[in-house]
Order: C-alpha cells, then structure tokens, then sequence
C-alpha cells in the first residue's frame, strides 16, 4: 500500500502517504490512534504503524463503524 515510502517516515511524509494535512497527524498521533517514536524534537511514524492504523480504518468501514460518503446518498 505504502511501497513508495521508506520504513520511517517524518510527518510530512505521513501527511501526505495519508492524504491530510499535517495537523491531521499530530492529531492522530497525539490522540494515539497511530503509533510513532519521537527523537529528540521530530516525531517519526514507522511504515508499519502507518499500515496497522490504515488497517483498523479498512475494518471498521467493512464492518459497519464507519460509513462511506457515497453510502450516505
């Protein structure tokens, strides 16, 4: 899914593997929702926790937690 990506990424990088904003990903990380190391003063999102949080939104959609804009219609 994030094959263009390297194994860590910055922020940015995160932003925009995700299609937000960069506020967007301090949200995120801050409310725990994805994980990340921080060192020294930059926050760093590893490929695989970028991955894992994608793959608790693709369940909840599939499950019904979540729904579509399209569904909404």
């Amino acid at each position: 899914m994030f094959d263009e990506y390297p194994e860590v990424l910055s922020v940015k990088n995160t932003a925009k593997a995700l299609g937000v904003s960069r506020k967007i990903v301090y949200l995120l990380v801050r409310d725990g929702e994805i994980g990340y190391k921080r060192v020294r003063s930059q926050i760093l999102i590893p490929k695989i926790c970028l991955e894992a949080f994608m793959g608790t939104a693709i369940t909840a959609i599939h499950s019904g937690g979540i729904s579509d804009a399209s569904e909404r219609s």
